[in-house]
């Protein structure tokens, strides 16, 4: 059969754009490129801002970029002065603008550095869920869906959420690992991940709490037949950092010092005030709805499915990890907004998202198990209940400051004016928006 050299050459070609395709579609080409457009698009916008919105706040963190700027000293400084919250990392990295700009051109570099953390959040994501086992298709969608949320309306600001959304997952990497895989490295690699996360922001010390909960949970839920003994010596390396970490705090604590700098009141404070639960519901309801429902269902779904059927250690850590973290995150969001914050504050939470995402993603990318579909039907009455249980108030995102604040609020806003809408069709009377929800 003759084949016409029109046909012959149109082979070569398909086969050549095949061949340029293959080497185009890569995770070394396509995850810079992702990080470099998401990058971009976030510090662009973030670029625009021209204003303080959080005036006294974001002047803080200027003034204490000023400070390390001038050499001032190791801990924040305020026209010379210590200032007591040691949130050093994002001033830190805002030094340099300072020094080497004017103010109105660091103001806008810091913005967009802002866009640039923010979206670093990626690489740590997406080396999760490739450690978990799933493909670098799925780890690249779980690290897209961690930073294309509300809450990156955090880059319009000069705080800490930015730097300390870009370390956290980082510090959840390490702790994993090291729950997983207990020997030295990976006992330091996790302190020093979680030392970076606190020095991003204070809040983050509650990650200590994680490493050690999920460890002892760890050992405790494998009966491999290893004694007591054995178990604590493979330990040995992070029993001795915290300890000595722990004899340190307390030295500095008996010379007068402040370990949590300006949040050391909260010691002092009821560990469960009145309402406690009903603003980590809140709390919660506000993630679910800006993650758009559907990622937090698939995440406990994923985690009933662990808790049923026989993992491998590292699978069974992110899991132990990923359900600590969560009720410490949304207890000490609560918390805070009870006795502190006098209101709801999403930004104490967003830090949720790439745990539920992490999640969610290897329920979709397991195609070894058949779908869960008893554990989906109870995630959806879970998080139907949770979203039920918050008030979705238009006062929740009422100004500027409360929209950077509770970016998920903000996007209620379109949901309460939809939501009649798209619900009138039901016989009775009108939702209100959780209901609709």
């Amino acid at each position: 059969m003759a084949v016409s050299a029109s046909g012959a050459a149109r082979a070569p070609a398909r086969a050549t754009l095949a061949g340029l395709a293959a080497r185009v579609w890569t995770p070394r080409v396509v995850v810079p490129l992702v990080f470099a457009l998401s990058a971009a698009w976030f510090a662009w916008q973030a670029s625009h801002v021209s204003s303080y919105i959080w005036l006294i706040d974001e002047m803080l963190y200027v003034k204490q970029a000023h400070g390390y700027s001038e050499l001032a000293g190791l801990m924040p400084h305020v026209h010379g002065e210590p200032y007591g919250v040691p949130n050093v990392l994002y001033p830190l990295l805002m030094a340099p603008l300072y020094a080497l700009l004017s103010s109105p051109d660091a103001f806008e570099a810091a913005h967009i550095l802002n866009g640039l953390l923010w979206t670093s959040a990626l690489f740590p994501v997406y080396l999760l869920v490739r450690r978990l086992g799933a493909s670098w298709q799925w780890a690249l969608l779980a690290g897209i869906l961690t930073i294309w949320v509300p809450w990156s309306v955090a880059t319009l600001v000069v705080m800490t959420e930015a730097a300390t959304y870009a370390v956290f997952p980082w510090a959840i990497l390490a702790i994993t690992i090291a729950v997983a895989e207990p020997r030295p490295r990976n006992h330091v690699l996790a302190v020093a991940a979680i030392l970076l996360a606190v020095a991003a922001r204070t809040q983050m010390v509650f990650l200590f709490g994680v490493l050690v909960l999920a460890a002892i949970a760890f050992e405790v839920s494998v009966p491999d037949g290893v004694r007591l003994r054995e178990r604590l010596r493979r330990r040995w390396s992070l029993i001795a950092i915290l300890g000595g970490g722990a004899l340190l705090l307390g030295a500095v604590a008996v010379l007068g010092g402040k370990p949590l700098g300006g949040y050391e009141l909260t010691a002092s404070l009821e560990r469960f005030p009145g309402g406690l639960w009903g603003s980590a519901v809140q709390h919660a309801a506000h993630v679910f709805v800006g993650l758009a429902v559907i990622p937090p269902i698939m995440f406990f779904a994923w985690l009933y499915s662990v808790a049923a059927e026989p993992r491998g250690p590292l699978e069974r850590s992110f899991a132990l990890v990923a359900a600590i973290t969560l009720v410490l995150i949304f207890y000490q969001a609560a918390f805070f907004a009870q006795l502190i914050a006098a209101g709801m504050q999403e930004r104490y939470v967003s830090y949720a998202v790439p745990i539920l995402v992490v999640g969610a993603v290897l329920l979709a990318a397991d195609r070894l198990r058949g779908t869960p579909r008893l554990s989906l039907l109870a995630s959806g009455l879970l998080v139907a209940g949770v979203i039920a249980g918050a008030p979705f108030d238009a006062g929740e995102a009422a100004g500027a400051f409360d929209r950077v604040a509770n970016g998920g609020a903000a996007l209620g806003e379109v949901f309460m004016k939809d939501i009649p809408e798209l619900t009138r069709s039901i016989p009775g009377r009108d939702l209100r928006t959780n209901e609709g929800l």
